[in-house]
């Protein structure tokens, strides 16, 4: 190991040495029966290399990484290159957290779900609206002002039940549809609406996936209020635990 302090590194030149061993014979030992859930390194230009040990547990147990990729400028082209090439279903993402070169780090993600399991959760919210009404729009009447985010079958569904018992959404936001109307109710794209600046107002969520992008989108037009995603009214405390952990809320 060569450098001092913030400089040192990795080197085959150093004047001190280390003892190593790989994450994949860590695994095979004693940590035989464990799943690792995640990985992260920060060990001076010597991440691809712990990356290659860890190719098995990668390839097994399928960890979230987080990876410094700045110890070395190849590093910002091979790290990810490597991940991908052990599991191309990873997604990527890049923070920077230094007004310095240094503290640049990859993240490498699995997909918390399949697309036939996002139509399945998608299902259970429909039917339990369906099936239990009166249940569910009972929660509706404790909601200040609210505002439908998202237009889709599940929207069609609350504005139809909300009102057959005369609750009325201030209006229904976008960010696909075109402005207009929908069962008597404003539709506005999220583009062209102006900003919501009443903080009384209240944001049901119909998405369940990508909860983050609306997150930003309603930021990024300045549409204050209290956030609600529809699973929280539903009173399914499963469910809710399952799309916090697919929108890693």
């Amino acid at each position: 190991m060569g450098g001092i302090s913030t400089s040192s590194r990795f080197s085959e030149i150093g004047e001190e040495s280390v003892n190593v061993t790989s994450i994949d014979a860590i695994k095979q030992g004693e940590l035989k029966e464990e799943v690792v859930t995640f990985i992260k390194m920060d060990i001076e230009g010597a991440e691809l290399e712990a990356l290659k040990g860890a190719k098995q547990t990668i390839t097994r147990d399928k960890p979230d990484l987080a990876i410094c990729i700045y110890h070395k400028d190849e590093d910002i082209v091979e790290i990810p290159k490597y991940i991908l090439e052990l599991n191309p279903r990873y997604e990527l993402f890049l923070r920077h957290y230094d007004v310095t070169a240094y503290e640049t780090i990859l993240y490498a993600v699995m997909p918390r779900i399949e697309p036939y399991e996002l139509s399945d959760i998608k299902w259970k919210i429909l039917t339990r609206i369906l099936e239990a009404p009166d249940e569910v729009m009972k929660a509706f009447t404790d909601i200040e002002n609210p505002v439908i985010y998202g237009m889709g079958n599940l929207t069609a569904i609350l504005v139809k039940e909300m009102k057959n018992r005369n609750i009325y959404p201030l209006c229904i936001i976008d960010r696909f549809k075109k402005s207009g109307c929908y069962e008597g109710i404003p539709v506005y794209n999220i583009a062209e609406t102006e900003s919501f600046q009443n903080e009384n107002i209240s944001v049901i969520l119909t998405p369940v996936n990508d909860i983050s992008e609306v997150y930003r989108s309603l930021d990024e037009y300045s549409i204050c209020g209290k956030i609600i995603p529809i699973w929280e009214i539903l009173g399914d405390a499963e469910l809710s635990d399952k799309l916090k952990y697919i929108n890693r809320l």
